[in-house]
This record gives structure tokens, C-alpha cells and sequence, in this order.
């Protein structure tokens, strides 16, 4: 790999980090928003623990994404796949 191939790889990889520190945040910021809201309109029904939950799977699959499956490249072996099956197609086309 050439030093610009690695910059790109690297800029690539710090855009997903930053997404999701930026998720992240705003997750945490809005439930603890929705929390004080709740301890003051509703606080013998904990609504807010709803939301918090369904959006910490999002929060937590965004996670996975970005630092646990990040280096199984699934979708550039997609496209080298598709790549592969388009290029043989073109060779069909040429030979008859």
C-alpha cells in the first residue's frame, strides 16, 4: 500500500471513530435530558428507560461497527466481487 492509500485508509477509519464519539454524546446528553424530564413530570413511571434502551442497541451496533468488525472490509469484498463477476460479463460479451 502506498503512503496515500494508507492516509485514506487511516482518514476513512478516524471519520468512523468521530461519528460515533459524536453518537454516542448526543445519546448520553438526551437521555440524561429525558430522565430529568421524567423525574419531574412522571416519577412514579419511568418512561425514559424505554427509549434509552432502544436507542442503545443502535448505540451499541454503531459501536460494533466502528471498533469490532471494522477490519473484516465486508463491503470492499463485496465490491471486489462484484468486480470480478461484471469483468467476466464483459468477457462474455466480447467473445460472442
Amino acid at each position: 500500500m502506498t503512503n496515500q492509500d494508507l492516509y485514506k485508509v487511516a482518514e476513512k477509519r478516524a471519520k468512523a471513530k468521530l461519528g460515533f464519539y459524536i453518537h454516542a454524546t448526543v445519546y448520553v446528553l438526551v437521555t440524561v435530558f429525558q430522565i430529568g424530564i421524567n423525574s419531574f413530570t412522571t416519577p412514579d413511571e419511568m418512561w425514559s428507560i424505554f427509549p434509552a434502551l432502544g436507542w442503545g442497541v443502535g448505540v451499541t451496533a454503531h459501536y460494533l461497527g466502528v471498533f469490532v468488525f471494522a477490519d473484516w472490509q465486508i463491503k470492499e469484498f463485496l465490491i471486489e466481487d462484484e468486480m470480478v463477476r461484471l469483468k467476466q460479463m464483459q468477457e462474455d460479451v466480447r467473445e460472442r
